[in-house]
């Protein structure tokens, strides 16, 4: 028997992940914890907001994971990659200044605002003429 320690609070919810090498677990702690099968290593965490994780579903493309808890329904990626889930990941502000590349390209005047460390939007705006 194995043992997967890591949870603060009561663990409310555990499915096995399609590719049959991951189990995601969920509870009263707010996180929603993926692990190693095999090893029981925590291989990530990611935060629920406000809401205990009571239930989730993994659909069938194995990328995505439906959790439910008190009025929340969340759509969470798996695999993403997100300095807020994964330390030294590449996260938004890498995307989003490829993202305002793209824009840029494409005519538009585009920028990079970063709200806060790692947490960045891409804007852009159409040039024209005005009204």
């Amino acid at each position: 028997m194995r043992v997967f320690k890591g949870h603060t609070d009561w663990a409310r919810c555990a499915v096995f992940h399609p590719d049959g090498k991951r189990i995601l677990s969920g509870g009263r702690d707010r996180v929603l914890r993926v692990w190693d099968r095999q090893t029981g290593k925590l291989l990530k965490t990611m935060e629920h907001n406000k809401d205990w994780v009571e239930r989730m579903a993994i659909l069938p493309d194995g990328k995505r994971v439906l959790t439910a808890g008190g009025k929340a329904l969340r759509l969470i990626e798996i695999d993403s990659v997100n300095p807020a889930l994964v330390p030294g990941g590449a996260g938004e502000a890498e995307i989003a200044g490829v993202v305002a590349g793209w824009l840029s390209e494409r005519g538009l005047d585009a920028r990079v605002d970063e709200v806060a460390p790692g947490r960045a939007n891409a804007i852009a705006t159409a040039r024209g003429s005005g009204g």
